[in-house]
């Protein structure tokens, strides 16, 4: 009998491979292959994307109706993400030996794999005997594939101590940001020692995408913190809240320019301060100037946990006091009169303030902490280090125990109001006006020659009170921009209060070619 069989094809009747890939993903590609009985699957081709690799080969000899290859991803995403893969599958007809080929895409994405890394902001802790503290690490996913599921870190501590309850090993879980915070309470040991406290992963998240544990970063797998323990350390930070106005007047007094808590992490000796050293400093370029007597006339330290005087009229204890003199040298000693007493596990707050000196002259400065004494008594007398919460000593930070800038401005307006370099010319430029708002308001700068005739002008609207230095220029040009001959000329300066009222100024103002 004549048998009629199927005309030949065929078909994929399933391809299947994930929709996103992770980097350095190993994974497999399958493929159904339909056709009629008379068609065996003569040959499958898989094609794929730039750095792809099929590790058991791209090309499957008569491989069957079920079809599939091992295909690892590439290092890199590249610079598109999204991925072709191509599969070809060949059949042939056994009765006519004709061929059928068919071609099946997909896209897929292909991300950078999850990636874990360890940070911490601290590196090197200087502790005292014994201290308590807090170690914190984060830990951080840098790569785009999620990572899920929990993991585990583990310290080890060195010669440092976990505190009651707490673990070696913790376990986290990765927000939807990614990270995740992992802490240990600490003690430093009874001992002086150097060590080091490191913090590694135990176990890892999964790859989303792979379903593996996540790769580590080469760099940033381990956190390593260096631990210093000191004989003795006590440790200092600002005040808040305790910071000297941006202005003063001469003569001005009694000027709150730095506040400094001084705690002692010791668990049994008590801590003695005798002494504070600070300077005063030129902004711009952190210079001390040498001419205190003409600045200032006394600087104080007073107590800010104990007070004096009735409710109305409280004052804090003066713990040191220095009045100025000619001989008072850039780094002034504050003495105290009696050692301040830091019990164990206790802070002190102290005040330093000073008055201004009534011909002070129009200057910027900061107060800058240089150093603090500090000292034990036991079996003999030792010096303290005073450090930062982590270890730095304190005349090291420069931008943390300096106070914001202070102006000091004439008692006179009239007196404040001019210019530098004066004569200028060609080779300086510009001249620079400095004048002091006793309050809010705007002002008109005009610039005369001597026959009364106006040169140039400009305005400056809304300015807070304070002093002003350059806020505004002239570079000796007239209202259309050409050069004024060599001469005196007369700045006039109108001042106009928000609040109502103004005052005018005048200085002259020499220009030479």
């Amino acid at each position: 009998p004549l048998a009629i069989q199927e005309k030949p094809f065929v078909r994929i009747d399933q391809f299947e491979l994930p929709a996103v890939w992770s980097t350095n993903q190993i994974d497999t590609v399958r493929v159904n292959v339909g056709a009629p009985a008379q068609v065996e699957v003569k040959e499958a081709r898989i094609v794929l994307p730039a750095g792809f690799a099929a590790l058991d080969g791209a090309i499957k000899e008569n491989p069957g109706r079920l079809i599939q290859w091992l295909v690892r991803s590439p290092a890199s995403v590249g610079s598109d993400p999204l991925k072709n893969i191509r599969v070809e599958v060949t059949g042939r007809d056994r009765n006519s030996g004709a061929d059928s080929l068919v071609v099946q895409d997909t896209t897929i994405r292909l991300q950078k794999e999850a990636v874990l890394a360890l940070t911490t902001p601290l590196e090197n802790l200087r502790l005292s005997r014994n201290q308590k503290f807090t170690l914190q690490v984060q830990v951080e996913n840098r790569g785009e594939a999620a990572a899920v599921g929990s993991g585990q870190l583990r310290i080890d501590p060195g010669v440092v101590r976990l505190q009651g309850g707490e673990t070696a090993t913790k376990s986290f879980t990765l927000n939807a940001q990614g990270q995740a915070q992992v802490s240990w309470q600490l003690q430093a040991p009874d001992s002086i020692a150097l060590s080091l406290i490191k913090v590694n992963f135990v176990a890892v998240p999964r790859d989303a995408n792979k379903g593996t544990p996540a790769a580590l970063d080469s760099t940033s797998g381990q956190v390593t913190v260096g631990v210093s323990v000191l004989a003795k350390r006590l440790l200092a930070a600002p005040v808040q809240g305790i910071q000297p106005s941006a202005n003063y007047r001469q003569g001005d007094t009694d000027i709150p320019v730095m506040g400094l808590r001084f705690t002692n992490p010791e668990v049994r000796d008590f801590v003695f301060v005798d002494a504070l050293f600070i300077s005063l400093v030129n902004p711009s370029d952190g210079q001390p100037y040498t001419d205190l007597a003409n600045m200032i006339t006394q600087v104080r330290v007073e107590d800010l946990d104990a007070s004096t005087g009735s409710a109305k009229g409280k004052t804090q204890p003066i713990l040191a006091q220095v009045t100025i003199t000619e001989q008072t040298p850039p780094v002034i000693p504050l003495i105290f009169f009696q050692p301040d007493t830091i019990a164990p596990q206790s802070s002190r707050r102290v005040v330093v303030k000073m008055d201004l000196a009534p011909e002070a002259p129009n200057r910027n400065f900061q107060v800058r902490l240089n150093g603090v004494r500090a000292f034990q008594v036991g079996l003999d007398t030792s010096f303290v280090e005073v450090t930062d919460s982590v270890g730095n000593p304190v005349q090291n930070l420069v931008d943390v125990f300096s106070s914001p800038p202070i102006s000091v401005v004439s008692s006179d307006p009239e007196k404040i109001f001019g210019n530098y370099p004066n004569p200028f010319g060609e080779a300086q430029g510009q001249t620079r006006f400095v004048f002091f708002m006793e309050n809010d308001g705007d002002v008109d700068l005009r610039i005369y020659n001597l026959l009364g005739e106006l040169v140039w002008r400009t305005e400056r609207k809304g300015l807070q009170r304070g002093l002003y230095d350059g806020a505004i220029t002239w570079d000796g040009t007239n209202g259309l921009g050409q050069k004024v001959l060599n001469g005196v000329y007369v700045a006039v300066l109108r001042i106009k209060f928000a609040s109502g009222g103004g005052k005018t100024l005048q200085t002259k103002v020499a220009f030479i070619k």
